[in-house]
């Protein structure tokens, strides 16, 4: 009897173990308390590398001068002069 509850024990053991590698999920909550989004750190790394390589991109970018930003505004808006 002590034989089988020994197996019992070591093989509920082995089953434990084996799970063993798994990455815990973040789980993360909105301010308000109302909304929770539970997030993989593989997907925040695949987000990081997007991420970094969109900066890269937008850094290769000239800037607008003032002229153009003028040029975007209009020269009334509301009432309000430029």
């Amino acid at each position: 009897m002590k034989r089988v509850f020994f197996l019992f024990i070591a093989a509920l053991w082995l089953l434990t173990a084996c799970n063993n590698n798994k990455k815990p999920d973040i789980t993360v909550t909105s301010e308000d308390g109302k909304t929770t989004t539970t997030i993989q750190p593989n997907d925040l790394a695949k987000v990081s590398e997007d991420f970094q390589k969109k900066t890269e991109e937008l850094q290769k970018l000239s800037p607008y001068t003032l002229d153009q930003m003028k040029a975007m505004l209009p020269d009334e808006l509301a009432g309000a002069k430029r």
